[in-house]
């Protein structure tokens, strides 16, 4: 079916691209300043969320607000040690699934030999066993998960305090995205507002907001908010809610109502004019 193709963008740069098909259907794609636009990642997404900038409600405030930045979180063990060494073997690769209690490498340790020597008598934990003997030390999972930036590998060296990989745990799963707000806006973030979040596949899945600050992002003071889903821990997903993946998420604001943008504007103004 034929497509009518408009491009707007809104102030946080990001534009929105609207195909409209003979039967009123919209598609919105959405891309970063300079990005190109792929059918691949095709939203669908209510007409007013770009209204507030062009269109019939023109100096009307959005509804809602698309993330610069987005990605998957979630708790991270890191695996490392006072006691460096020689990698002697290695028993999990990148990614591998682990269970707690689980090998992932031993190494030789002179710094251990050298306190056994000296008489101190270090104990095992449920990150790593010690044989004082030889001077070995076997480092284990502390929890359920995947293995991610892993350094260990057999013949290397891994200095005292150095981080030998990490452990991606299983459980909760959060967003942290960035959304570039002006102060009026921010302040129509909501405890438990509504967020919708755009996984790789285009699949969509309904969150909350969860905590909400303001940090510093190249220079620009951007609103950076963690998002909760249930949804996000659900094994079908695992794949598409991996640490780090990058997501789209899509921010409900607190509606004040038709007149508030307009007011909100003319209230600026008078203030930027020294009437205010």
């Amino acid at each position: 079916m034929p497509l009518r193709a408009l491009l707007d963008h809104r102030p946080d740069g990001v534009g929105v691209r609207r195909f409209v098909d003979l039967a009123g259907k919209v598609r919105h794609f959405l891309a970063g300043p300079g990005q190109r636009f792929h059918p691949a990642h095709a939203l669908r997404l209510p007409l007013d969320f770009h209204r507030g900038v062009h269109g019939p409600l023109a100096g009307a405030r959005q509804h809602q607000a698309a993330s610069t930045s987005a990605h998957i979180d979630a708790p991270v063990t890191i695996v490392g040690s006072d006691y460096g060494g020689v990698v002697s073997e290695v028993f999990v690769s990148e990614g591998d699934r682990v269970t707690a209690g689980q090998k992932l490498f031993t190494l030789t340790s002179l710094t251990l030999q050298q306190d056994l020597g000296n008489g101190l008598k270090p104990a095992a934990t449920p990150a790593y066993d010690i044989e004082g003997a030889s001077g070995r030390i076997t480092y284990k999972a502390v929890a359920d998960g995947y293995i991610a930036d892993l350094a260990a590998q057999a013949g290397t060296f891994l200095p005292n305090g150095h981080q030998m990989a990490r452990v991606v745990a299983d459980g909760r799963r959060t967003v942290i995205a960035d959304f570039p707000l002006d102060p009026v806006d921010y302040g129509r973030v909501e405890p438990d507002a509504s967020v919708r979040i755009f996984l790789p596949d285009n699949r969509a899945v309904d969150g909350t907001v969860s905590t909400v600050s303001v940090e510093t992002v190249e220079g620009r003071s951007v609103a950076r908010v963690r998002v909760s889903s249930d949804t996000l821990v659900d094994p079908a997903l695992a794949t598409l809610t991996r640490q780090d993946t990058p997501v789209l998420a899509v921010l409900q604001l607190r509606d004040d109502g038709p007149l508030a943008g307009p007011t909100q504007s003319m209230l600026s103004f008078l203030a930027r004019i020294g009437l205010r």
